[in-house]
């Protein structure tokens, strides 16, 4: 079965994507995931951070994490991006790609927390990056160029039966930043993204 997925080169004019670009780099922390695995400390090759709750209602303390609003500029695309999806989505996880030594692997977004067959949103600025879908029992390969200020959608069976990854790329690269747009069903899902995705922010 083919994935799901409508890739749209163009839903950011160019000065959008500038703007938006600029305003990221001056505004929002970023955070360099860090785990222990194999008696040493794994350092996620790429930098994030994460915006939005389960609910309208945000708390004011989550355990022992403090989930941020949405902010203005972002929930502005984010309302364009629903329209585009026909989807309502109330959560925003970013990912800035340094150089082309920074990457993430091969995975779904098939967690619990995003419910069965979910829509998500990924929207691409600055250096074009490559992105892979490998069927999980085929092992079928396809690819796409995300280019600056371009829309792809994964929705329906693509979760279930795909994987994708951005890989690393030998070639000089300029910073690239991703912004995917979810929904999130279960309150733990938000828990683990800001536990996973928002930490001591570092300068870049």
């Amino acid at each position: 079965m083919e994935p799901d997925v409508v890739y749209q080169d163009l839903f950011l004019t160019e000065e959008e994507s500038e703007f938006l670009y600029e305003w990221i780099m001056s505004n929002i922390q970023w955070t360099q995931v860090q785990y222990p695995k194999y008696n040493k400390i794994i350092k996620t090759p790429r930098l994030t951070t994460c915006f939005g709750f389960h609910d309208e209602e945000i708390p004011e303390k989550y355990g022992n994490y403090h989930p941020e609003k949405i902010p203005m500029i972002l929930n502005r695309l984010k309302k364009k991006v629903e329209a585009y999806c026909e989807t309502e989505f109330n959560y925003i996880l970013m990912s800035f790609y340094r150089d082309g030594n920074d990457s993430i692997s091969y995975h779904s977004d098939d967690e619990r927390f995003l419910g069965k067959n979910p829509v998500i949103a990924s929207l691409s600025l600055g250096q074009s990056r490559t992105f892979h879908l490998k069927n999980k029992e085929t092992k079928d390969r396809k690819s796409y160029l995300l280019e600056n200020g371009s829309l792809m959608v994964m929705k329906g069976n693509t979760q279930h039966d795909w994987l994708h990854a951005v890989p690393k790329s030998k070639k000089k690269m300029q910073p690239r930043i991703n912004i995917t747009f979810r929904k999130m069903i279960m309150p733990q899902g938000s828990l683990n993204y800001y536990k996973y995705n928002r930490g001591v922010p570092i300068n870049v």
